[in-house]
């Protein structure tokens, strides 16, 4: 049952994640905005920009793998009913 919870909420959220990003690009399609011009002075690439870019996604990863490994051992401790068990 809490499984089922669990699977509507994570629905719900990505179906409201789906209409919010929809609703942004509808919006921004009817703005007439001029364009801005940016001039850069210095070129190449950035490597602490790209670093930081990298820092952030395997954070994201292993947060997305951490919560991942917590709901499964949650599940093994309650298909098998080793949590409480002191004989």
């Amino acid at each position: 049952m809490a499984r089922t919870h669990q699977r509507l909420i994570g629905w719900a959220l990505v179906l409201a994640l789906s209409l919010a990003a929809c609703a942004d690009v509808r919006a921004a399609g009817r703005q007439h905005t001029t364009p801005v011009v940016v001039k850069v002075e210095r070129g190449g690439f950035h490597w602490s920009d790209a670093g930081i870019g990298v820092l952030a996604g395997a954070g994201l990863s292993l947060t997305a793998y951490g919560c991942l490994a917590l709901t499964r051992l949650r599940d093994a401790d309650r298909n098998t009913g080793t949590r409480g068990d002191e004989s």
